[in-house]
């Protein structure tokens, strides 16, 4: 077993020197035996959309498990405050409560071959479709 911070800050301006959002992360990562992978992470922001200041934030916890070569499992799950771009006719866009689950599964035949599968981020399960498969 190993352990590691994560950290991470992404800073955007347009032409104009306006800023346009920021992220910050700070997390920990868990390195288990038989390729399996834990991480724990709390996440702030701030985006201009729409000349509309949000400030938003996250805590997430993921984890991932190739325990054999060919198939793999992905899970995710995140809380916080996020905005809602589309909110219907006549209302602006607004910061809401959200919360993100995400289930995947991939099958690899071969080390050239790979098979996706799994929920897309957002709200589930209203307009759920699953991902396109990949193949490589």
């Amino acid at each position: 077993m190993d352990y590691d911070p994560i950290a991470s800050e992404i800073i955007d301006w347009d032409h104009n020197n306006v800023l346009q959002d920021w992220t910050a992360a700070l997390g920990l990562q868990l390195d288990l035996t038989r390729n399996s992978t834990f991480t724990v992470s709390r996440g702030e922001g701030y985006e201009l959309f729409d000349n509309i200041p949000f400030r938003k934030h996250s805590s997430s916890i993921y984890g991932t498990s190739a325990i054999y070569e060919w198939p793999a499992l992905t899970s995710g799950f995140t809380s916080g405050i996020d905005e809602n771009y589309f909110p219907g006719d006549g209302l602006n866009p607004f910061l809401g409560n959200v919360k993100r689950a995400n289930l995947g599964f991939t099958v690899r035949p071969s080390a050239r071959f790979r098979v996706r599968l799994g929920t897309r981020e957002g709200s589930t399960p209203a307009g759920f479709r699953p991902r396109p498969i990949h193949l490589q």
